[in-house]
């Protein structure tokens, strides 16, 4: 929107902030994919989210936002934009597979609103009232218009929605892996709850300071909803990917320290290591960092040395980041009472064609056009050298030094740049010496190469084409950069290492540290610490092979479970057993911090009619990780057949033949949770049978057989609480003898019998089934009995709570025999994720390193693993290679394990440690931590902190170095990969562990002794669910850089696909979150930014990612309104300010140099200053210099001319430019972007929350809208937020007249806007402006206010003053009565100004509107006050006493030239010509003159002796109001208009003489496209009025967050090279707008 003035101070609307969006760009088929483990509630659900659409005018067929497909058939459930371009959404529910649809709602109003964010539920419930059954909510309202409304059955289950398939989150779930239908946009704050249909208020609220939908803190929707088994709550916050690894080990090692002994002053000298020199045609690097200090106090505590390294040259082959030289590591001295002193590492030079890289000082740049050496340090070194910019083989650049810039070449001829000579020092020796010099850049010819800058600069190497000479290295402990390489196969030099000298005035050492000496005596000795070593390292690169990841399948709290659902029911009279209900155990792993929903299954009512089954039992869950299925209801007499479930239940009685048991098992799992129930048993007559047993866990149900019932099958004994018990026995069938079947053992019910016996319950919490009734007096059947959920875990306390807490041995027992909550308190292992690998291919692996160098000292390599059973050979870890390596190989010849360690693992026996037991001891899928250590000369291995074997005597040094680290397989290919997971690997060059050790159940923490260090920290990545539930999604085709700071709660400008303009066939092609252009080569195309901007500094960025040389492309600023009819080219078009390609600036109309020309890969800066009215340009953070500028309202804007460049814009929201660079994270003074380069200082990212707060926040205090209904009576209607002082009526479905009615002239005053008729009294029209709205009487009919009954009406509403109360009788110049002029509700005390005095003034300067009744005094030029604070922008006056026109004035209506001159009519025609000249003009600030000549031919119109007038005036106030104008371009794809707010209400006019005004507002009509307008100069109803090709319609627009955009070709509001004027009023400031 347009900044208000005032500074930009960040204002948030709502309390909770959104961390981040997810960017979905449908041209790379982005998508989330989760394919549930348990169906979930299949009837109730609820989907929410917020989103942005991007290419909203562009074809785009089936955006999807949610959808799940089961994989069979055609058919599948979505919600999806069925194509962007129309805006349509669409949320279908499949019947069946290929049985067509059961479901859906396709709204009219259409979603295309770009600007900013939508929220939308969809709730679905078919056990809801048919009307109820499909919800639909966008921005907290209710959807209720729709062109298809398709109501599923009641009870209709979903067959994919909720299912175990495939779901997907911003793509089609339909094909397998989607070429198209992905999202194209932004999504946020995604939930799916499972089981419960909510409403918006689960979600959402009303922002009461500024009326417009917000989100709720997720931690409120989190407390409040359950989310069920497939609930999920994406957030993404997450911005590891699940193959990224990084290693954790310290930057500074080993630990190297300055120690005081007292308190000293004392002179710092800090260089950092140079860089390495470019290789194959290199530049030289960079020195390092320099910093000199003097009288630096320093106390008696330690301080940490850290002595950079040298940078790596750059090698000759390989990718170009394997050429390009290395950057030098820092070096720095800190302290708990210092502030960190830090210098920066030299920047290493560039290989062919490369920029320099930025350090202390910058690397040199190597040959190629438009190459740019490295940048230092400012007090540290200065910039690197350019080298030719020619074709390969040409000289290179020298790096920078500390005391001046790296040499260039300007020929071919020339040698290789030298390196910048560095500066002297004498802190060491007492004698100056010179350090930090740049290294010398690569020269064309043998001899011709660039010299060392002194301080230990390297020479570059020269040679023909051809040549391969290594450039020289730097020298070590000065900084001096590394030399260029030679060309086709030369090799940089490494930058030397830097030095770190402290010294102070002492007779005697003062301190500790370093290698100490001294020169001078007396009161001038000096002591000089030195320290020399270098201890700066870097990380080491992890590199993930296969398919190895990290998952959160697998917790960090280890546990073994029981899971007994509830028994089904006994079936009644001849009834069969009630199926046991399943049974599960095993063993799994939770997470520490979380609650599990424990839910224990209610035991089936036995049936108590033989019509009716007996009721299956209920499911029992631990979360939504274990479900055992209630057991199956048994038959009955008349409901034969047994239910199916966890066991099923028993037949019952049959006639003449068998009726089946049912299935168990239902639905399948391994191993198997129950049986099917038996048979019931027939006697091959009519009567008697018998029914079957119900299922057990063990066995089936035995079949009844004649009248005598089957036995229930028997349960399965468990000893999970210390004692053995058993669960899940089946019912017993009943019988029609006296015989009574029994019940399986554990706890299933017996049957009855024809004695009286009636069948029993089966024992509650043991899952068994209820008996089957017999006959006669004991045909009663038995209830099932209910489930129980058991967790154990070893621990001698307790570490989760929940249930019963009991004790067996080493074990906690939780037992459930009730509902509750199992919440893990303390982990057994670290982390909350782990790495997964598949045991083929997966590995991750380092590089070699002299870090695997443990000679004789001790070492530790640990880890946790976590094996998937199995008993077949897996390596696990591997270090080194052949007789130097570490190894770990589990379940090698027989064995749990085999670690070996300088040797080959069979040579050495005394070398190996294999532990006692039998493989697969260690891979039975439980966690356990791993430890190898030397101490001395004896090597342990620890399982879980207690050793498990151990060699003595290995006195040999261990140098792994050769090799890398290879976790998950040896390092021969695809033997022995492991499966299972791992997490907290650690190597240490120190023994850790000396006995027996509790393993640490957090994190490894990282010290001087790590070498490599590995977390398994990821939360989920990109589809990370953060309900608890950890239903996460896999990303595809989603990236890191996809995660923006663009969100609901602080939104950022994107290019505006509304707003693109065109001369040529083809627009500009938007992607990535509409921040990415191809343009097409085709004509001019521009792109606006959804948001504008006038006052304030703002910041912003491009990226140039393919500029050919003859391909014109520019970016810059124009006024905001400018493209709604041309690009930036234009010919005499103004307001533009650009930079191009060509070297060249434009500034309005004239180019002119500046600067040199862009290439791809620059990166330019756009800072637009609206207080100084100036725009600076930025190439690659270096100023190009201000440019002046006019004071307007300007958007950022790019475009191009010949050619099709590609670029990608940065508002601050994505400093990777979609993933062409490495983000940099950069932000501005308030904290607030995403900036590649910081912005300059004062200059802010143009977002929601940087933009100050608006003059009115609730536009509807001042202007709004009520429609009602005519009842032919009094009607008094409320609601309106304030009293009106203007209200305009219109019968919007009759040819009734337009009334108006103001407080100057009093409430049964009115006018007919469609005429020139003089003001009529008629006393049963408005009677009274109220408090809160208004009161009308029945009228004649002649203005139809309240005419006919049942009409629709609208009014329009404004607040001014307040109503006068008095005329003014005092003369002109003069204070006016009492009570007769209102300023902002208060009577004025001072004179006006003018030379007619207001009869009657209502003011209100806040919202820039005024009412002044006059009488003319029949002068020319006569003036008249307006009351306002600032000059009118739009000026209508009426002739009240006669039947003449309506005037209405705005400075857009006059020629080029002259003072705001000519004026329009309203009607268009009946009057003097339609365009007048000279007839109002502004005077001033303060007054409106009215006809310059008591001649001219409109003079009675506005200012005739005698002759009452009325006036509106309305002044432009930032978010609420605005007069602007635009271009029509006779196109269905019509104008966009920024007016920097949501419109409630928009009046617009076109130039030509038969055009009339148009009136449009969201009341009527609350969502787009809207099309139904009134027109002000005829009386014609609403539906004449909604035409798109010519007559008095005007056509459909689309209100818009920021504005409105023509959607007709049609001549009343879009006609070709018309210009049209507007008049409009928000409803909500684009800060707070949702989309619409």
């Amino acid at each position: 929107m347009a900044i208000f003035p005032g500074s930009a101070i960040p204002s948030a609307v709502s309390d909770y902030e959104i961390d981040n969006s997810l960017r979905f760009d449908n041209a790379t088929d982005p998508q989330l994919t989760r394919t549930f483990t348990a169906d979930g509630n299949r009837r109730t659900w609820t989907f929410s989210c917020w989103l942005k659409t991007s290419n909203v005018d562009v074809a785009n067929d089936e955006a999807h936002i949610w959808s799940a497909f089961d994989g069979s058939g055609g058919y599948y459930d979505y919600i999806r934009f069925n194509n962007l371009n129309d805006g349509v959404l669409k949320w279908t529910i499949a019947e069946s597979d290929n049985g067509g649809i059961e479901g859906a709602l396709v709204p009219t109003q259409v979603f295309r609103d770009p600007g900013a964010w939508y929220h939308m539920i969809f709730a679905f419930d078919s056990t809801a009232a048919a009307t109820n059954r499909m919800r639909m909510y966008v921005n907290g309202v209710e959807v209720t218009d729709f062109s298809t409304d398709t109501n599923p059955d009641a009870d209709f289950q979903c067959n994919n929605i909720n299912t175990q398939c495939r779901h997907r989150v911003g793509s089609s779930a339909y094909p397998a892996s989607p070429t198209d239908g992905s999202m194209d946009g932004y999504m946020a704050e995604v939930y799916f709850i499972d089981g419960t249909q909510l409403a918006p208020s689960s979600f959402g609220e009303l922002d009461s300071d500024t009326n417009q939908w917000k989100p709720l803190d997720s931690d409120t929707v989190k407390d409040a909803v359950t989310f069920g088994t497939n609930g999920f709550y994406q957030k993404y916050n997450s911005t590891e990917l699940a193959a990224s690894f990084e290693d954790s080990s310290p930057l500074t090692s080993p630990t190297i320290t300055f120690v005081p002994t007292e308190s000293i002053t004392a002179d710092i000298l800090v260089v950092a290591g140079g860089g390495g020199g470019g290789g194959l045609q290199g530049g030289g690097g960079g020195a390092g960092g320099m910093q000199a200090l003097t009288g630096q106090s320093l106390t008696a505590i330690t301080y940490d040395i850290g002595v950079g390294s040298g940078g790596e040259g750059g090698a000759n082959t390989g990718a170009t980041a394997d050429k390009q030289g290395k950057n030098g590591f820092d070096s720095s001295i800190s302290g708990a009472d210092i502030t960190t002193i830090t210098s920066t590492g030299g920047g290493g030079g560039a290989t062919e064609g490369q920029d320099g890289s930025d350090g202390g000082s910058g690397g040199g740049t190597s040959y190629s056009n438009g190459t740019t050496p490295g940048s230092g340090v400012s007090g540290q070194g200065y910039a690197g050298g350019d080298g030719y910019s020619a074709a390969s083989n040409w000289p290179t650049g020298g790096g920078g030094g500390a005391g001046e810039v790296g040499g260039g070449a300007t020929s071919g001829s020339d040698p290789g740049g030298d390196g910048g000579d560095g500066l002297q020092n004498a802190y060491r020796t007492g004698v100056n010496t010179y350090y930090a010099g740049g290294g010398g850049g690569n020269g064309y010819n043998t001899g011709n190469d660039g010299s060392g800058g002194s301080g230990g600069g390297g020479a570059g190497v020269s040679g023909s084409p051809g040549g391969d000479g290594q450039g020289i290295d730097g020298t070590s402990n000065t900084g001096g950069g590394g030399g260029g390489g030679g060309a086709e196969s030369g090799l940089g030099g490494d930058g030397g290492s830097g030095i770190i000298v402290i010294r102070y005035l002492a007779s005697s050492a003062k301190a500790s540290g370093g290698t100490i000496t001294t020169y001078g005596s007396g009161g001038s000795q000096y002591y000089v610490h030195s320290f020399t070593t270098t201890n700066v390292r870097d990380r080491h690169t992890i590199t993930a092979v296969g398919s190895a990841k990290n998952v959160r399948s697998v917790g960090n709290f280890e546990c073994d479970y029981l899971v007994v659902a509830g028994g089904g029911g006994g079936g009644q009279e001849r009834g069969g057993g009630g199926g046991a209900g399943g049974f599960r155990t095993g063993t799994t792993n939770l997470y520490n911090g979380v609650g599990y929903a424990i839910t224990v299954g209610a035991g089936g009512a036995g049936s108590a009619v033989s019509a009716n089954h007996g009721a299956d039992g209920g499911d029992s869950k631990l979360g939504n990780l274990i479900t055992s299925t209630g057991g199956g209801g048994a038959g009955a007499r008349s409901a034969n057949t047994g239910r199916n479930g966890g066991s099923g239940g028993g037949g019952g009685s049959a006639y003449g033949g068998a009726n089946p048991g049912g299935s168990g098992n239902t639905p399948s799992t391994s191993p198997a949770q129950g049986t099917n129930g038996g048979a019931g048993g027939s006697t091959g007559g009519t009567s008697d049978g018998s029914g079957g047993g119900g299922g057990g866990a063990t066995s089936v149900g035995t079949a009844g057989s004649g009248d005598t019932g089957g036995a229930g099958g028997a349960g399965t004994s468990n000893s999970i609480t210390g004692a053995a018990v058993t669960y899940s026995g089946g019912g017993g069938g009943g019988s029609a003898n006296s015989t009574t079947a029994s019940g399986g053992a554990g706890g299933g019910g017996t049957g009855g019998n024809n004695a009286s016996t009636n069948a029993t319950d089966a024992t509650d919490n043991t899952g068994g089934g209820g008996g089957g009734g017999g006959t006669g007096g004991g045909n009663g059947s038995g209830d099932g009995g209910s489930g129980v959920v058991i967790i154990r875990y070893k621990s001698a306390t307790n570490l989760a709570t929940g249930g019963t807490i009991t004790t067996d041995g080493d074990y906690k027992v939780h037992s459930f025999t009730t509902s509750g909550t199992f919440t893990v308190t303390s982990a057994t292992r670290p982390g909350t994720s782990s790495i997964e690998f598949d045991g083929s291919g997966d590995y991750l692996s380092t590089a070699a390193s002299s870090d695997w160098n443990f000679g004789t000292d001790g070492f530790t390599v640990e880890f946790w693993a976590n094996g998937d059973s199995n008993t077949t050979r897996r390596e696990s870890f591997t270090l080194g290679a052949g007789s130097n390596n570490i190894n770990f190989d589990f379940n090698e010849s027989s064995s749990p394990i085999w670690v070996y360690w300088g040797s080959d693992g069979s040579a050495v026996a005394a070398q190996r440690i294999t532990p006692s037991g039998s493989a697969g001891d260690y891979t039975d899928g439980a966690w356990r931590h791993f430890a190898l250590v030397r101490n001395g000369t004896t090597v342990t291995l620890y399982v879980n902190g207690v050793s498990v074997g151990s060699q003595t005597g290995y006195s040999a040094a261990l140098d792994c170095s050769a090799s890398g680290v290879q976790i998950g397989r040896m390092t021969s290919s695809g033997v022995a990969d492991w499966l299972g997971y791992m997490d907290e690997v650690r190597i240490s060059n120190t023994a850790r562990y000396t006995g027996t050790f509790t393993p640490s159940t957090t994190q490894f923490t990282a010290d001087a002794n790590t070498k490599l260090l590995i977390h398994s920290d990821w939360t989920g990545g990109l589809g990370a669910d953060s309900s608890g539930n950890f239903n996460n999604f896999a990303a595809t085709n989603l990236v890191a850089t996809d995660q923006m700071i663009d969100t609901p709660t602080n939104n950022f400008p994107t290019w505006n696909p509304l707003n693109r303009r065109k001369t040529g066939s083809e627009v500009t092609a938007l992607s990535e979150g509409n921040l990415k252009g191809a343009s097409y080569n085709s004509g001019l195309n521009d792109v606006a930014s959804t948001m504008a901007m006038s006052t304030g500094k703002w910041y912003a960025e491009h990226y140039i990612n393919t500029l050919g040389s003859s391909q014109q492309y520019w970016v810059g600023i124009t006024e905001s309104s400018f493209l709604a009819g041309n690009t930036m080219e234009a010919a005499g078009v103004s307001s533009v300010y650009k930079l191009m390609a060509y070297a060249l600036k434009r500034v309005n109309n004239t180019n002119s140099t500046y600067g040199s020309a862009l290439v791809a890969g620059d990166i330019l800066g756009i800072a637009y200053n609206g207080d100084d009215n100036e725009v600076t340009f930025y190439k690659n953070n270096a100023t190009m210099g201000a440019i002046s500028c006019d004071a307007d309202e300007y958007v950022f804007t790019v475009g191009r001319g010949d050619g099709a460049p590609i670029w990608v814009g940065n508002f601050g929201q994505d400093s990777s430019f979609a993933g062409a660079v490495t983000a940099q994270g950069n932000q501005d003074d308030n904290g607030k972007g995403d900036f590649y380069y910081a912005p300059p200082s004062g200059f802010l990212a143009l977002c929601t929350d940087n933009l100050p707060d608006p003059e009115i926040k609730l536009p509807g205090e001042y202007f709004n809208i009520l429609p009602y209904t005519a009842n032919d009576a009094t009607l008094s209607k409320t609601g309106l937020g304030f009293q009106p002082d203007f209200c305009w009526f219109k019968n919007i479905g009759n040819t009734n007249r337009h009334a108006l009615f103001d407080v100057a002239r009093g409430a049964t005053k009115t006018l007919a806007a469609n005429g020139n008729y003089a003001e009529l009294t008629i006393a049963d029209m408005l009677t009274s402006f109220d408090s809160d709205g208004w009161t009308i009487g029945e009228d004649d009919g002649m203005y139809g206010v309240n005419y006919v009954s049942a009409s629709a009406f609208v009014s329009w509403n404004w607040k001014a003053g307040g109503a006068p109360t008095a005329d003014n009788s005092a003369g002109a110049g003069a204070t006016p009565t009492a009570g007769s002029v209102k300023i902002d509700g208060s009577n004025l005390g001072s004179a006006l100004a003018g030379t007619i005095p207001a009869t009657r003034l209502s003011a209100n300067t806040t919202s820039g509107f005024s009412i002044i009744k006059y009488t003319g005094d029949g002068n020319g030029n006569a003036t008249f006050a307006h009351g306002l604070s600032t000059s009118p922008d739009l000026v209508v006056i009426k002739n009240i006493d006669d039947t003449k026109g309506w005037m209405v004035w705005s400075p857009t209506f006059g020629s080029s030239g002259g003072d705001c001159t000519y004026l329009m009519s309203w009607e268009g025609s009946g009057g003097p010509a339609n365009w007048c000249e000279d007839t109002i003009r502004l005077s001033g600030t303060t007054m409106v003159q009215i006809a310059s000549s008591s001649g001219g031919s409109t003079f009675a119109w506005v200012n005739q002796s005698g002759v009452d007038y009325i006036a509106y005036c309305w002044n432009n106030i930032e978010g609420y109001s605005k007069r602007g104008t635009y271009q029509g371009n006779g196109n269905a794809d019509g104008p966009f208009i920024y007016t920097g707010f949501r419109p409630a209400y928009l009046w617009l006019k076109g130039s030509g003489s038969s055009q009339h005004w148009h009136q449009f507002d969201n009341e009527q009509y609350p969502y787009n496209q809207t099309s139904n307008t009134t027109t002000t100069g005829v009386v014609l109803d609403e539906a004449t009025n909604t035409g798109g090709g010519g007559g008095e319609g005007m056509g459909p627009i689309d209100i818009l967050s920021n504005g409105f955009k023509a959607r007709a070709n049609n001549g009343n509001g879009n006609d070709s090279s018309t210009t049209f004027t507007y008049l409009a009023f928000a409803e909500s400031p684009f800060k707070y707008s949702n989309a619409r």
